[in-house]
């Protein structure tokens, strides 16, 4: 249940007063058990609660808080001129929450975009030393949510272990063939090759 109303919050509390558990009242509104609890602890607040950000998650108010913002209006403020987007652990889910809670519809920016751009900045590379750090960099810019960095981040790692690996081949390849003297025989152990 995304939306709890005046009357929804009072029936979740009329049921606990009746005994009702947590979880049981959670599976009634189809919601979690921590959730539940939440709503529960919502329903206990005065009405006349003088809290700013009344109806939110507290790690709603805590990323709020953390920015310093301090109503509805600095809130709006700092999604419009996109500083929402620098509060620390604040993902997509607590941002739609936070929309909700000011009457805005749920459109989260998509990433999608940023990761075209890497996909052709990638393709302007031919050395993969170069491209994981451009992959790096696009992680690094800000524009990416949590796990558009993760894979990003990761598959420059990659990319980079694999450049070292072949940078290594290369060299265990060149050191074969000095050795061998072009022959693709070892000298060193073949008899053949000593001859030649």
């Amino acid at each position: 249940m995304n939306k709890w109303t005046k009357e929804t919050l009072a029936s979740a509390l009329r049921l606990h007063e009746q005994g009702w558990s947590i979880a049981k009242i959670g599976r009634h509104f189809n919601v979690s058990r921590g959730r539940a609890s939440q709503v529960l602890i919502q329903a206990k607040r005065p009405a006349n609660s003088l809290d700013p950000f009344e109806g939110l998650s507290v790690r709603a108010m805590n990323c709020l808080r953390s920015k310093d913002l301090k109503n509805r209006d600095e809130v709006l403020a700092a999604i419009n001129n996109g500083g929402i987007d620098e509060i620390p652990n604040l993902g997509s889910v607590t941002k739609i929450e936070i929309r909700n809670w000011l009457g805005l519809p749920e459109e989260i920016q998509s990433h999608t975009p940023t990761l075209r751009v890497a996909k052709i900045e990638s393709e302007k590379f031919h050395d993969s030393k170069e491209l994981a750090d451009a992959l790096l960099k696009i992680a690094n810019s800000g524009q990416l949510g949590n796990a558009e960095k993760y894979y990003l981040k990761e598959a420059a790692i990659h990319i980079k272990a694999m450049h070292s690996s072949l940078i290594f081949l290369e060299k265990q390849q060149g050191n074969h063939h000095n050795n061998t003297g072009g022959t693709g025989k070892n000298s060193r152990t073949n008899p053949e090759a000593k001859a030649a």
